[in-house]
Order: C-alpha cells, then sequence, then structure tokens
C-alpha cells in the first residue's frame, strides 16, 4: 500500500492537536505496508497496544526514537510487573496513544 499524502496535508485535514504526533510518527506510519497497518489495527483492537506500537517504531528511521521506544518498553515491563495500579495508568496512556496513531493513520488512507 501506498499512502499517497504528505504530512503537511495530513496535519491540516486533523488539525493542531495531532500535528506534533505527526511530525513524530507520521513519516514511520506512512512507510507501513498494508499488511503492517492491517496488523496495528488488529493489534490496536485486541488492546495490545504494545505490539501495535512495536509495529510503528520498527518502521521509524530515528534510531534516537526506536533506541527510546527499545529502552522504554523495559523499563514500561519492569513498572508493569511493580505496580498494577501504575500498569492501569500506563496501559491507558498507551491506548490513547494507539488511537492517536489510528486516528492519523485513518486520515491518511482516507477515512
Amino acid at each position: 500500500m501506498n499512502l499517497n499524502i504528505d504530512l503537511e496535508t495530513l496535519k491540516s485535514q486533523l488539525g493542531e492537536a495531532y500535528a506534533p504526533w505527526v511530525d513524530e510518527y507520521g513519516p514511520a506510519l506512512l512507510k507501513m505496508t498494508a499488511d503492517e497497518i492491517k496488523n496495528f489495527i488488529l493489534l490496536a483492537l485486541k488492546g495490545d497496544v504494545g505490539a501495535a506500537f512495536a509495529i510503528v517504531l520498527e518502521k521509524t528511521t530515528n534510531a534516537d526514537l526506536l533506541a527510546a521506544g527499545q529502552s522504554l518498553h523495559v523499563d514500561w515491563t519492569t513498572a508493569n510487573v511493580a505496580n498494577k495500579q501504575r500498569l492501569a495508568l500506563q496501559r491507558r496512556a498507551a491506548e490513547v496513544a494507539v488511537q492517536i496513531l489510528l486516528t492519523i493513520l485513518l486520515a491518511a488512507i482516507g477515512f
């Protein structure tokens, strides 16, 4: 799948609130194949936000972002084991992030 939309058009469709997200993750999202988009959506719907986010991180060319994402995953897992309440908060934050990324993807593919 070739997403024929540029970042500025995507930002104008989504509005100012999404602009920082589009700047950070848009290039990776727009590089996703149809299968990757499908898998991202299915994982997001199942609530497997860690795996969904990993698909996006794999597409990034920003080495710092990729390293930060991998490091965050380790820290996140440790915190989850240590504190179930923290897990619920982190899961909700990840769900919101994936919902935002899903909104960007849907706008990019014309929905």
